[in-house]
């Protein structure tokens, strides 16, 4: 379950949506890939460069695990 709030420093009471913020960066790029990945599509792009694209989005993306991120790294053509 996502903490809305999360602590970042209890000295000083500071306190940031850290979780809530990943998640919303997330499905901001997620977005972007998929208005990409149309346009790829639309301009006839082979799917070595669409599958390129998936690739960069994962292993740029906070929200997967690390093993997620580097499998897919592994396999960027």
């Amino acid at each position: 379950m996502l903490s809305l709030r999360e602590t970042e420093d209890p000295e000083y009471s500071l306190s940031e949506s850290v979780e809530l913020d990943k998640v919303s960066f997330s499905v901001d790029r997620l977005q972007l890939l998929l208005a990409e990945l149309d346009s790829l599509r639309m301009a006839r792009a082979d799917n070595q460069l669409m599958f390129q694209c998936v690739c960069d989005y994962v292993v740029h993306d906070p929200i997967y695990a690390d093993s997620t991120r580097a499998w897919f790294c592994y396999q960027r053509p």
